[in-house]
């Protein structure tokens, strides 16, 4: 069967086929056992989501004969108690495949006001399952005899419907090409870094470093599992992991996360971090099985931290994100989270798959867009040692550079030591290894040049790369304009005009009050910003002076610093955040959290 909606987001009209393959069903978490009574005979693989929600992937053996007893299976699974609803899942126009949960369905509405929302929804008899943490973002059931696809028509007539669509669910969407794990170490005798790896030396990281390690208030944000604490990230955490930061309810140590956290910023034990003096801020999603609502919530949220970045209550300078996974084609609740986070002025950096092969792939395929998504999103793609395409990378027009991902099995040197679990290293591979190193050195750029928009990021991260075109004959247009080069984007960002002083840089009211100002009173103690804690508590220390004009001697800020530092460190272990110098002034101020 074959069925249509639109795409109120874009206009387009989304055909789907239903899989004769692969079902989705909904029950109760500990309902597997009971599956695989009622199914019987080995006619379908079971899979159960990790998220505790019920949800559990069907997959039918490909034979003829399971195929011809598929109907009757499906028809036990629909009339036993243990299954609330059972569908087939959907194949798009592009061959993908979709998990869509049976009888759900997303809807953003424009003005999140509950009370209108709720009105609607009882208009079209939509049951509510449950509001997102986005504003607005609802899952609704259909009522009885109601498809998903004639309650989407409804929804989407509605004016204040942003867009609804079918609940897509995703499932083994990380793109780790997979690890080969070493032993466990401990803190005390793990192996300190001597020489360092080939893929922190290919993109002349070191070079890099000259100019920065980064900046404290330039964050990546890792759209990712759980990461499992390492010596190796040992203070390297914008914030400590709360339930704020965490969109899913499955809590298990994340390899996969873990490994990126350190690419990007560790400095201690056997790896190195391309932006060490960078901090990275966890925003835990469940890329093995989890409702696509719950992963727009975790990157609207990094846009409302982005927002914050630059006013008096922002501990954020700028954010950028770094997203190695994928979802099941171009899905709307993901496409305009998305676009709010690039719209708040945050670079998104994404992997570009795994399958080896240049068909469709999502997000990373938003890369080419017209316009402001286009302009946010870096689609990456994986090199080997020798700057060659890894074999299992994929490739297409819609590839923006390349970065190295490891060449894949057997897992050897030729791959990435990263940091693991269980205070552990592993050898990865995969284009999710890649994505990393450029978000890495999109943040070392911005560490520079603050005010650089997405667009001109991302500009200046694909002119400012090594050609690799001669080691890879015959991708000519596939793999972007060339290999990452820090050095190089360093080098290139120094040519842009550096940023006016945030301190010195008024904050303009946009509503000013002509009435008279008030006799002035202490200013109350300052309010942590929702969502975006640093490390330790945030202090003003008094005014430090100096006997120079700091604001012309940078030589003296960075002496004035170091001596405050060994003077506040060793009692607070809190890091200098911001630096404030007035032009011609003798004193100037340090913020530390």
């Amino acid at each position: 069967m074959t069925y249509r909606y639109r795409d109120k987001l874009t206009g387009r009209t989304v055909v789907l086929d239903e899989s004769h393959t692969d079902f989705v069903a909904l029950g109760r978490p500990d309902d597997a056992e009971t599956l695989g009574e009622l199914l019987g005979q080995n006619l379908l693989s079971v899979s159960q989501s990790s998220n505790n929600d019920g949800v559990f992937i069907l997959k039918v053996n490909s034979d003829a004969e399971s195929l011809r007893q598929i109907q009757a299976t499906i028809a036990k699974l629909k009339s036993s108690d243990a299954i609330d609803a059972v569908a087939p899942a959907v194949v798009d126009a592009e061959g993908i495949t979709r998990y869509a949960l049976p009888d759900r369905v997303v809807v953003q509405f424009k003005t999140p006001a509950t009370s209108k929302a709720n009105q609607v929804l009882k208009k079209h008899r939509a049951k509510l399952v449950r509001q997102f943490r986005s504003p607005g973002l609802y899952e609704v059931e259909t009522a009885q005899g109601i498809s998903v696809f004639d309650l989407i028509a409804s929804l989407n007539s509605e004016e204040g419907v942003q867009f609804a669509e079918p609940s897509y669910y995703g499932v083994n969407d990380q793109e780790i090409r997979s690890i080969i794990a070493t032993p466990p170490r401990s803190g005390s005798d793990a192996e300190s870094l001597t020489d360092l790896p080939w893929n922190v030396m290919k993109i002349a990281a070191p070079a890099a470093w000259t100019v920065t390690t980064g900046q404290a208030t330039i964050v990546v944000g890792v759209v990712d599992g759980w990461p499992d604490a390492h010596d190796a990230l040992a203070g390297k955490f914008h914030a400590p992991l709360s339930d704020e930061l965490v969109f899913t309810a499955d809590r298990t140590p994340s390899s996969h996360a873990t490994n990126i956290c350190g690419l990007i910023a560790a400095d201690q034990g056997r790896i190195a971090g391309i932006a060490p003096g960078t901090r990275v801020l966890p925003l835990v999603v469940n890329l093995r099985s989890q409702s696509y609502g719950e992963r727009a919530d975790a990157i609207r949220w990094a846009a409302q931290v982005a927002r914050l970045a630059g006013s008096a209550a922002g501990q954020v300078r700028r954010l950028v994100l770094s997203c190695s996974w994928k979802v099941s084609g171009d899905v709307a609740v993901i496409r305009a989270a998305l676009l709010d986070a690039v719209e708040a002025g945050v670079m998104i950096v994404f992997s570009a798959g795994n399958d080896g092969v240049s068909g469709p792939h999502y997000p990373s395929d938003y890369s080419g867009e017209p316009g402001a998504l286009g302009d946010g999103i870096i689609s990456v793609a994986a090199t080997d040692e020798n700057d060659r395409r890894a074999s299992y990378s994929n490739y297409s027009a819609k590839v923006d550079l390349l970065a190295p991902g490891g060449d894949g099995l057997p897992f050897d040197e030729r791959d990435i030591l990263c940091a693991d679990l269980a205070n552990s290293y592993a050898e990865a591979a995969g284009t999710s290894i890649a994505a990393p190193h450029v978000a890495a050195v999109a943040a070392l750029v911005l560490s520079i040049r603050p005010n650089l928009t997405p667009k001109e990021l991302k500009a200046l991260l694909r002119k400012s790369v090594d050609d690799v075109s001669a080691v890879n004959a015959g991708m000519a247009g596939l793999l972007g304009t060339g290999r990452l080069n820090a050095a190089k984007a360093l080098a290139e960002a120094q040519l842009y005009p550096a940023s006016p002083n945030p301190a010195t840089t008024p904050i303009v009211d946009p509503d000013p009050d002509p009435e008279p100002e008030p006799d002035p009173v202490a200013d109350p103690p300052e309010e942590p910003v929702e969502g975006a804690e640093s490390d330790g508590p945030s202090v003003r220390l008094d005014t430090v002076t100096a006997d120079t004009d700091v604001s012309d001697q940078a030589t003296d800020i960075r002496m004035l610093m170091e001596s405050v530092r060994e003077r506040v460190d060793s009692r607070t272990g809190w890091l200098i955040q911001e630096v404030r110098v007035g032009r011609g002034a003798d004193s100037i101020t340090l913020h530390f959290g």
